[in-house]
């Protein structure tokens, strides 16, 4: 009976170990994601995005590799093509800074490469094939250990005269950026960004008044790019869907946004990011 009674114990001693380990391991595992090397096959966009990234996440006690694989304007179409133009002649596709597309994926082991299509495409369903495929298979060959992610992009405000043109209004432009990314994403089984939906959202609500009279906005003058309202914006979107976690009221902020727009941006990221 005395034999009986501790092997109970050394059994529920056991269990209970195995059980504390095991939520130890899960507690490490969750907490390693303090480092992260992301590369982005982008353009302006991305760069918009990456703006004020580093500093946020350094902040936030994180280290962050970031590179933009970049070209202004530059669709999957215009990438496709470069990454083909390599792999059959090495001295072509060099057009981004550091070579060729190739060349950057194979610089680092990639945690995250994110793809998007160019603004003004974005919510052309069709533009997005063969390229985007071509472009992943691509991604998969030279950087296997990366997750593919869709940085879901943003349509125009109101003052761009290409709306005019298309005939749209920025809200169907910005309906239509986010139903084609959506899909996209779900089609390839990828978790993306949702930068459009909350550019979409935060143009809702008037900024703060500036020294100049006017509210600021999260849209540059030219009515696409993001301004620093908006790159901080951008930031913040990206650092809690990297990183799975907000971004404090004491992380770095750009001293063009002010404490009560900071604090309103920083809110709304959360609302998506941090489901």
């Amino acid at each position: 009976m005395k034999t009986f009674k501790t092997l109970i114990r050394i059994t529920t001693g056991t269990i209970l170990a195995l059980f504390l380990t095991t939520n130890a391991s899960a507690t490490e595992a969750a907490n390693t994601n303090n480092t992260l090397k992301v590369l982005s096959v982008g353009n302006s966009f991305s760069a918009n995005a990456h703006k004020f990234l580093p500093q946020i996440a350094k902040s936030m006690g994180k280290e962050l590799v970031l590179r933009n694989a970049f070209i202004g304007g530059c669709s999957l179409e215009k990438h496709a093509r470069h990454m083909k133009e390599y792999e059959q002649d090495p001295k072509k596709g060099n057009v981004y800074h550091g070579g060729s597309l190739i060349k950057l994926l194979q610089l680092e082991d990639w945690d995250i490469v994110t793809i998007q299509q160019v603004s003004h495409e974005s919510f052309k369903p069709g533009s997005y094939e063969p390229y985007a495929s071509e472009i992943i298979e691509r991604i998969k060959k030279y950087a296997p250990n990366a997750e593919i992610v869709v940085h879901q992009t943003w349509g125009y405000n109101k003052n761009n005269g290409r709306l005019k043109g298309w005939g749209m209004t920025p809200e169907e432009m910005a309906a239509q950026v986010i139903d084609t990314y959506q899909k996209f994403a779900a089609e390839k089984s990828f978790r993306y960004i949702p930068a459009g939906e909350l550019f979409a959202e935060a143009n809702k609500t008037p900024l703060s008044i500036q020294s100049h009279g006017y509210p600021a906005t999260i849209y540059a003058r030219d009515g696409f790019h993001a301004s620093k309202h908006g790159e901080y914006f951008l930031g913040c979107i990206w650092y809690n869907f990297l990183f799975k976690e907000p971004v404090s009221e004491t992380a770095f902020k750009p001293d063009d946004v002010n404490e009560q727009d900071g604090k309103f941006l920083r809110e709304l990221a959360n609302t998506k990011t941090l489901k």
